[in-house]
């Protein structure tokens, strides 16, 4: 008996009540399967169980622990599958002994690889029993088969053999109606263990129907050890975790059940991230691009109204041709067609004749004797038919014969289409000899008048192109999108937008190479999947694994020995290739071209992205361009050059390939050329690291005696990297020139530039002598602006009074518009050194009223110190609502035009801003960033302000050992730099921090030691040393001595220093020392009014608790507990 022409039954495996199980032997490979028909549903029925999509998604999961579902078919009216044959038995003759503990956990932690495998496809068991697991015994190893997965649907209404069968193990939640869920498999596998090692089942069929009608929701098993005392402990409650009635109460996946294994058994079984994720790659990696199967199949109507086709799906490997066919396929296993399906190889490759051949096997002997095209066949062709391949290929034919059985198949296809449509599918159509194309070619003129349909797949292009009046189905490669999509269906979590470019870069978005290089990432260790998620940050030197190579190098040797050479010349290009640059180049006529794109692009060599063309693969391209002579090279490379010699160049891939080009040829002064457009091109999209590399390299051509470059260009280059140094920060990239200094000519640029470099690094001598050279060397008005401007920023750091100086002879002269901001600003940053608040927001404010609306991006960026020193001057004088707007004005504009130098210092101040109003965990946050941001450009003093801040808010939560030690990091960056800026705040801060610690004996010693004058009640100004001070006498229950300390210094203006808040939250401690309960709430009363004014969130909160002191002092309870818990909401937020 044979079934569908090509599977020979063996014997009948068994039966239910949907379909009957056979072993059969695949008459093509001879191997042996197991075969599922569904005999007693028709195929109309079953595809209301199971769309065709479902039967694809099955055939690609792959396990060790599954049984294969290798491919779907069809005989008469009924549809039936094939899967991997496993020669074994089921579990339902499993015999549970002590002796066999070890095996028990072996075949669940089996049963949990397989079940793992089909969740991670969305896919349930859901028929999880005995009789569905197979195992077998090799040695004292045990192997697990799991079958019959993802085709049971819950029919609790079946009859009472599936009930008595099957019922016992359906999750409760599936009886009383429920969606499904993984947990739902496992309390399956929890019955199965209960019925493997007891033999009974842990409830009854009775009580499950109690459970589905309602009548009862809960009941208990019997413990599994009453029933078998062999049972241990641990397996026992394993067991009973499984079959918890609630799901949550359950496992969650097959990776905790192997963890909870490996904990309770001395075996290690391995489920690591890694492990899992590689696994699921290489085995469920399912993707199905379903709209080229519908493409195909919207032929069918008219080949079913007579009206015939070939269709030729191109596409290189890894495309998903096979399952394109094969989903076109399984929507047409109704019966209405004739089907035939062959995979062509190497040796097999005579497709309609072998398929033929099949037919031919499963007719019976009355059959082939009714048959009349049998009687005109060739010798030849009848030993192919009932001998053998071998028999047929001892005797010659003549290609007379070959025409008459060309006929004879013909005339026998014909008959068939007769009875029904006709439809060929042959994959790997590359492998197919010249009879099966000559065959299509006779068939062709035919087909268009018959009810017949080939449809091939072939990764050859030039395989194809043979073939006469063929559709051509080309499969493109997953664009971004899709690949980014497939990607992270891939992955367990997603995967970052780098890492997914270039991985599209990598793969050209060929899915089998997306997934086969993040399995070699992951075997690699690039990519690490286990608690701390690693992803590498970049793919540029990743080699691909030799088996991808060799994928690629097979599509090379397709293409035709003279557009082979062709491309060889077209990988030196190396900017986008335009079809008018291909024909430059190449010099080619236009059928020339068409024949070179269509051989480049259907062999995947070239792939085309709107207009332009590029290689699919760079390791085409660098084996073409290393097979290639170096002259060659030079002379492409000049024609590159020379073609765009008059050509605007906007893009900045353009002008990055140009460069390769130039160097390739040699030509330094286009390099040169190139580089400086593209700093340009790139500046404009504020890509301002990128455009301060390109400067860079600029430069390093400058000083290249190759290069030739003139004086008057030296000086332009050095200005341009001058002012980028100082508007980005960068000037740790700069120590080339610093290490070239001799060998840029005695320029005002040459150590105007070197200052700023030095500058930035902090060695403020070392600048005011670079800047002092480049003041004898100047040559105009603009230079010594420069200067000044220079020297103001020096001696803003080291001598304000010399600063004020210069400042005065900028300020007389002169200005543009950009340097009269930058010297406005730091007129104001100097009023704000002398504490003339005031004074410093009007010069700013006076100087923005007059400004014009629009600004190119050198003004916008200085307008932002401004505002950012508006909002620190604001936030000084605590005006927390201009403050905050001011700080964030100028943030937007940083962030606007990508200026990362100044992140951090701008992040320090909102930092401040939110510590003053005692936001400590947002103030926390942005001191962090602030950290994060300098360390990109080591910015030494603005990283030590972020810890210091960081430190401040520590104290203020309460974390005191941890504000010491970013105090003391803080303290040794300062030092590092021979700076004493923060230091005196950092010494009063660990003072503090430590006497939390250690206690306020040791902030008063510190007081003694470095501010003497505090102890002897002298006060000068009020700042957190002062106040801290303050607190410390309110703990040593001093209230005469902080009433002395405030009448003594009469001069201190509260209101002027904004400090009212303070001061009334001294008369409160004084008057709560005293008892004085009525005075203390009404001088907290006003703390918390100005601190409401400030918005200082955490000045309040402590007010509300001392008010709370005060209503328990006065005996109101209720409303000391009605403050607590306002404190409490406060804390908490």
């Amino acid at each position: 008996m044979y079934i569908d022409h090509r599977y020979e039954v063996l014997e009948s495996l068994g039966s239910g009540s949907w379909a009957n199980v056979y072993r059969v032997r695949d008459i093509r490979s001879n191997k042996l399967f197991s075969l599922k028909l569904f005999q007693y549903l028709s195929s109309e029925e079953l595809y209301r169980y199971f769309s065709a999509e479902d039967m694809h998604h099955i055939t690609k999961i792959e396990h060790p622990n599954l049984s294969h579902v290798v491919d779907f078919g069809h005989v008469g009216d009924h549809v039936y599958f094939i899967s991997e044959y496993f020669e074994g038995k089921t579990l339902a003759n499993f015999r549970f002994s002590k002796a066999r503990i070890n095996l028990i956990y072996d075949i669940v932690v089996q049963i949990c690889y397989a079940l793992h495998a089909l969740h991670n496809q969305n896919i349930l068991h859901k028929d999880l029993k005995l009789e569905n697991v197979l195992y077998r015994m090799e040695g004292s190893q045990i192997l697990i088969n799991l079958i019959d997965y993802g085709f049971s649907k819950v029919d609790p209404s079946r009859d009472s053999q599936h009930v008595s069968g099957t019922l016992p193990y359906i999750a409760p939640e599936l009886l009383m109606g429920q969606q499904p869920t993984p947990r739902s498999d496992f309390y399956s596998l929890g019955v199965l263990l209960y019925r493997l090692c007891t033999g009974s089942f842990p409830f009854s069929v009775d009580q499950l129907n109690a459970l589905i009608t309602g009548g009862y929701q809960y009941f208990i098993p019997n413990f599994p050890s009453t029933l078998n005392k062999n049972i241990p402990p641990e397996l026992e409650r394993f067991i009973l975790r499984l079959l918890e009635r609630n799901p949550e109460n359950r496992f969650q996946s097959g990776q905790e059940i192997i963890g909870y294994i490996n904990r309770i058994h001395h075996d290690e079984f391995p489920f690591s991230a890694s492990w899992s994720i590689v696994n699921t790659m290489r085995f469920n990696s399912y993707i199905v691009r379903e709209k080229y199967s519908h493409q195909i199949l919207d032929f069918v109507p008219s080949v079913t109204n007579s009206n015939g086709k070939i269709v030729s799906v191109i596409g290189g490997d890894g495309l998903g041709k096979d399952s394109i066919l094969s989903l076109f396929r399984y929507h047409l296993l109704g019966g209405e067609f004739f089907l035939f399906d062959y995979f062509c190889t190497r040796t097999d490759h005579e497709a309609f004749f072998a398929l033929i051949k099949e037919y031919v096997q499963s007719l019976s002997e009355e059959e082939v004797e009714g048959h009349e095209f049998l009687a005109q066949i060739s010798n030849k062709f009848k030993q192919y038919l009932f001998a053998g391949e071998q028999e047929a290929k001892a005797l010659s034919q003549s290609a007379e014969e070959l025409k008459l059985d060309f006929e004879s198949v013909k005339s026998l296809l014909v008959h068939l289409s007769q009875y029904k449509p006709i439809i060929f599918i042959i994959r790997n159509f590359q492998y197919v000899n010249r009879h099966t194309i000559d065959f299509i070619n006779f068939m062709s003129p035919l087909l268009v008048q018959k009810r017949m349909m080939i449809v091939l797949s072939c990764n050859d292009f030039n395989k194809v192109s043979q073939i006469n009046h063929t559709v051509m189905i080309n499969l493109p490669f997953l664009d971004v999108n899709e690949s980014k999509s497939y990607i992270n269906k891939l992955l367990p979590v997603s995967a970052p937008d780098h890492l997914c470019t270039d991985l599209y870069r990598r793969s050209s978005g060929n899915p089998h190479f997306i997934r086969e290089i993040l399995i070699d990432l992951v075997q690699r260790k690039s990519i690490v999947l286990e608690d701390d998620i690693i992803f590498p940050e970049s793919l540029e030197d990743y080699q691909l694994p030799s088996r991808l190579l060799h994928s690629i190098y097979s599509r090379m040797s397709h293409l035709t020995s003279q557009n082979y050479a062709l491309l060889q010349k077209l990988s030196i290009v190396q900017t986008r290739l335009s079809r008018e640059l291909i024909i430059y180049i190449l010099k080619l006529k236009d059928t020339e071209l068409y024949n070179l794109l269509n051989d480049a692009t259907y062999n995947e060599i070239l792939s085309k992205n709107g207009k332009y063309y590029s290689f699919s693969f760079i390791e085409a391209k660098s084996r073409m361009f290393s097979e290639s002579d170096r002259k060659v090279h030079v002379l492409v490379s000049k024609r590159i050059l020379k073609f765009y010699a008059r050509k605007e160049i906007v893009d900045k891939e353009t002008c990055l390939g140009l460069i390769q080009n130039a160097y390739i040829a040699q030509d330094l002064q286009s390099a040169r050329a190139y580089y400086l457009k593209l700093s340009n091109l790139l500046s404009e999209d504020y890509e301002q690291s990128e455009a301060y590399d390109a400067m860079l390299s600029v430069l390093k051509l400058d000083f290249d005696p190759r290069t030739e470059v003139e004086s008057k260009e030296i000086i332009r280059d050095l200005a341009i990297f001058q002012e980028k140094t100082e508007l980005t920060g960068f000037f740790e990239r700069a120590g080339f020139l610093l290490d070239n200094a001799d060998l840029i000519p005695e320029l005002f640029e040459k150590y105007h530039c070197i200052g700023t470099i030095l500058l930035m690094r902090e060695d403020n001598i070392a600048a005011l002598e670079s800047f002092q050279k480049a003041e004898t060397l100047m040559a105009t008005g603009k230079h010594q602006l420069l200067v000044w401007l220079s020297y103001i920023q020096v001696y803003l750091r080291t001598d304000i009074e010399k600063a004020k100086q210069y400042l005065d002879l900028a300020l007389d002269s002169e200005l543009p518009l950009d340097l009269s901001i930058v010297f406005t600003d730091r007129l104001a940053v100097y009023y704000g050194h002398k504490k003339d608040y005031d004074r410093a927001i009007k010069t700013l404010e006076d100087f923005l009223s007059t400004l014009p609306p629009e600004h190119n991006t050198k003004v916008m960026v200085r307008l932002a110190s401004m505002h950012n020193d508006l909002g620190v001057f604001y936030s000084d004088l605590k005006n927390i609502e201009e403050a905050t707007e001011h700080l964030n004005l100028a943030l937007s504009i940083w962030k606007r035009y990508n200026i990362r130098r100044f992140w951090g210092l701008i992040y320090n101040n909102l930092s401040d801003l939110y510590l003053k109003q005692g936001i400590t965990v947002q103030s926390n946050s942005y001191s962090q960033l602030a950290y994060k941001y300098a360390n990109e450009l080591n910015l030494t003093s603005i990283k030590a302000l972020a810890l210091l801040n960081m430190g401040e808010a520590k104290i203020k939560m309460g974390e005191f050992r941890r504000a010491e030690t970013l105090l003391i990091s803080c303290r040794d960056l300062i030092k590092s730099i021979g700076s004493v800026t923060y230091i005196d705040a950092v010494q009063r801060n660990l003072a503090l921090a430590k006497s939390k610690i250690m206690g306020f004996g040791h902030y008063y010693e510190f007081i003694l030691e470095s501010h003497p004058e505090l102890t002897r009640g002298k006060l000068s100004e009020i700042n957190p040393l002062v106040k801290t001070y303050f607190y410390y006498l309110n703990e040593m229950m001093s209230p005469k001595k902080l009433r002395k300390l405030l009448s003594s210094n009469v001069q201190i203006n509260f209101k002027h220093l904004h400090e009212e808040e303070f001061h009334h939250n001294v008369l409160s401690l004084i008057a709560m020392a005293e008892q004085n309960w009525e005075k203390a709430l009404a001088e907290l009363k006003l703390a918390i009014r100005h601190a409401g004014e400030i918005n200082n969130i955490y000045a309040i909160n402590v007010f509300y608790i001392l008010e709370t002191m005060c209503h328990y002092g006065l005996g109101d309870y209720a409303k000391a507990q009605e403050l607590i818990d306002k404190a409490r909401v406060i804390s908490t937020e």
